[in-house]
């Protein structure tokens, strides 16, 4: 898996279509993460990079990833600890 996406590993790829950036990001979603990556995957829209960002999971979210991205090599995957999102007043 390549962390940081298409355009920071080979910025000299050149596309007849433009090439479309999805993101995830995850913690712990490991029930619902894989039919959220078969829907990214299935789309008729194939110029496309799909990076998936995971908060550092507990649960098997990792071991979902690497399972999709065994069948379809289009994964890019980073994880990676962080603060998580929240308010504060």
């Amino acid at each position: 898996m390549i962390e940081g996406g298409i355009r920071i590993s080979n910025p000299k790829i050149k596309k007849k279509e433009p090439l479309i950036t999805i993101i995830t990001v995850v913690k712990n979603g490991e029930k619902f993460l894989e039919e959220c990556i078969k829907s990214v995957l299935n789309q008729s829209y194939k110029d496309f990079e799909y990076i998936i960002i995971d908060g550092n999971s507990s649960d098997g979210t990792s071991e979902v990833i690497k399972k999709a991205n065994r069948n379809q090599k289009k994964i890019n995957y980073i994880r990676k600890k962080d603060k998580n999102i929240s308010i504060r007043d």
